[in-house]
């Protein structure tokens, strides 16, 4: 089994990674961001010295004798170097974290998973992309309610530590995934779910920080490319809704949209912009409107149905309405827009 599972922060890759791993009686795992004292770094960098591999210190590099006291370290290795044979076949399966392009690590075995931040080609590697959990599937395997999704999002790795310790985790997380872009990505929190473009987040930033146009740029496209943040309906949503609200940076309202926008993608929607909604899909115009209820908010509805020929969905929190092409569903039902019965 050769296997690159990718996708964003707290998306649960390495969770996936050791199901698939507990198939075979014996695996492996290395984290290679984090070099840490144990016994799996050991066996790795003593099978690159069978081997006689050349390594050589780079500014953020350390030498061996770091390793053991638990630094990071960067081995240079030469392009045309493997694994140890004996070390190959000391195990069943690999579990290679944090990948980059340790590509050396990867000849000669039969049974690996890479793990990286994005898609990567790799000969013969069936490529999995992990994505946040929708409610119900988190609901189901971590006994998550409501009021919980919410206040601490649907990235599935936060269920598995204590509450006090979500948002730390969060924070590890993206510096991890960030380095010194994480002040900028922060500051983007402010405009969760607002109408934006790419040149109205560089003249917003300019205003607090100096930063070039270009790089701007080419860390917007990245954190797309990289399932961070998502702009295709014109609008910024983030990966972790709850984020915004947890820092103090948005208001429920933002947290509420980009939670909705989440999991419909969760549920296989493809969204677009949408001038009379928020977004729409090729059937669907959605609003998002937590509190909305009566016969305002159905008269809202009936007027977008008739200007889109789509049907009109509100998303709310608690109200309920079913009408001709009209429909308004609290967040929880929404797995109900699958059904053909209930918007035919």
């Amino acid at each position: 089994m050769l296997v690159l599972i990718y996708g964003p922060p707290l998306s649960a890759k390495t969770t996936l990674a050791r199901e698939l791993a507990s198939r075979y009686k014996s695996s492996f795992y290395v984290d290679l961001s984090f070099i840490k004292t144990s016994k799996q770094e050991k066996l790795l960098y003593d099978a690159l010295d069978k081997n006689e591999y050349k390594s050589s210190q780079t500014k953020t590099s350390k030498t061996k004798k770091d390793l053991k006291q638990g630094r990071s370290v960067e081995v240079q290795v030469e392009k045309t170097t493997s694994l140890d044979k004996d070390f190959i076949d000391s195990y069943d399966i690999y579990i290679f974290d944090n990948f980059k392009d340790e590509f050396f690590l990867l000849a000669g075995l039969k049974n690996a998973i890479v793990i990286t931040k994005e898609f990567i080609e790799l000969k013969d590697y069936k490529a999995i992309k992990t994505f946040s959990f929708d409610y119900a599937t988190l609901k189901a395997k971590h006994d998550c309610n409501l009021p919980n999704f919410i206040k601490h999002g649907n990235n599935p790795s936060l269920y598995d530590v204590s509450e006090s310790k979500r948002l730390n985790l969060k924070l590890q997380s993206l510096k991890l995934a960030l380095g010194e872009d994480l002040d900028i990505f922060l500051h983007l929190l402010e405009w969760q779910s607002c109408k934006v473009s790419f040149n109205f987040l560089y003249k917003k930033l300019r205003l607090s920080m100096k930063i070039s146009k270009d790089r701007i740029y080419l860390l917007l496209h990245k954190l797309e490319s990289h399932s961070i943040i998502f702009t295709k309906t014109n609008r910024l949503y983030f990966y972790d809704f709850s984020l915004g609200v947890s820092l103090g940076l948005s208001t429920f309202m933002q947290s509420f949209e980009n939670m909705v926008f989440l999991e419909l993608i969760a549920l296989g929607f493809e969204l677009v912009a949408s001038k009379q909604g928020t977004f729409e899909s090729t059937k669907f115009c959605f609003l998002c409107l937590p509190f909305a209820s009566g016969d305002i908010l159905e008269k809202r509805l009936k007027k977008i149905s008739l200007l889109n020929s789509k049907v009109a969905v509100a998303i709310t929190m608690s109200y309920e309405l079913k009408g001709v092409n009209i429909l308004a569903l609290p967040f929880e039902r929404l797995p109900l827009l699958l059904d053909e019965r209930l918007t035919s």
